[in-house]
């Protein structure tokens, strides 16, 4: 297996923070997003990567020459953004004959790519998309056979407060969110354009009209979250390393839930939070 990992974008839902680090450099608990998609992938089985770059590329290239991993990792620049799909198709080159992996870089997860690569293999249909039940972004349609039958547009989601059960399930198909991991057939470069901005949901669209089957690997017991906003990333942040802090305070692992409570400034531009978890509780 080769993969590809989606890093071009400007971040643009992240800013203030993207003007000065692309968002695959990231941190999360001392690491970066783009050093652990790689290392997951690593542990999958990949033996090769490329990264598309756009946005703050020379920075990529910079971390990447200061890291040691046990696989080839390399670039590809974009002098124009090209999209998922014209990403897919502007490193063609790189692909072998295998089935291989695209994954977004702005994403925090433990579901195991190499299961993911592994249905793929026993399928016989040239698209896996990952999906996860994430009411915010719930648009993509499934069918009870696994087959994804639709795309919608996020736009005309409704509140993500609406009970999920009332919204995202209807009849015998139901809405999930697609987790930007994808296991393509190389066939699947026949149905992106050359040279032009374009998205890979046109593709399985194209696939789907043509009665070609996409299939849905859903992962229904793995974390997976979108760090495409400022406070979820803090999110992310915050749930990996509060049990940290509860160690290194007490330790020991909470065994409860950890709770964060905004605390009065000291008056710079530190944040102070107090967090709870059963008995115990820390400010920092």
């Amino acid at each position: 297996m080769k993969a590809l990992i989606l890093a071009a974008g400007f971040g643009s839902r992240l800013l203030p923070f993207t003007k000065n680090t692309p968002k695959a450099l990231f941190p999360v608990a001392g690491r970066s997003l783009l050093h652990i998609i790689i290392l997951s992938l690593q542990n999958a089985g990949c033996k090769a990567v490329i990264i598309n770059t756009h946005h703050l590329h020379k920075k990529i290239d910079s971390y990447l020459l200061q890291q040691k991993f046990a696989i080839p990792v390399i670039t590809r620049y974009e002098p124009q953004i090209l999209g998922t799909g014209g990403a897919i198709k502007n490193v063609a080159d790189f692909w072998d004959d295998n089935p291989f992996m695209v994954i977004n870089c702005d994403i925090f997860t433990d579901i195991d790519l190499k299961k993911v690569y592994d249905f793929h293999l026993t399928h016989g249909h040239p698209v896996t998309l990952v999906l996860h039940d994430d009411p915010q972004f719930n648009t993509v349609s499934v069918n009870k056979e696994g087959f994804i039958t639709d795309f919608h547009d996020s736009t005309l989601l409704p509140s993500h407060s609406v009970s999920v059960s009332n919204i995202h399930r209807s009849g015998e198909t139901e809405r999930l969110t697609f987790t930007g991991i994808q296991v393509l057939d190389p066939q699947i470069l026949e149905f992106i354009p050359d040279n032009i901005f374009s998205s890979t949901i046109d593709s399985y669209r194209q696939l789907i009209s043509e009665n070609k089957k996409v299939c849905a690997f859903i992962a229904k017991e793995y974390q997976w979250k979108d760090i495409g906003s400022p406070e979820r990333y803090r999110q992310v942040v915050f749930e990996q390393m509060a049990p940290e802090a509860f160690k290194h305070a007490f330790s020991t692992w909470p065994d409860k839930k950890i709770f964060r409570t905004r605390l009065k400034g000291d008056g710079s531009d530190r944040n102070w939070y107090r967090l709870t978890s059963g008995n115990g509780h820390w400010s920092w």
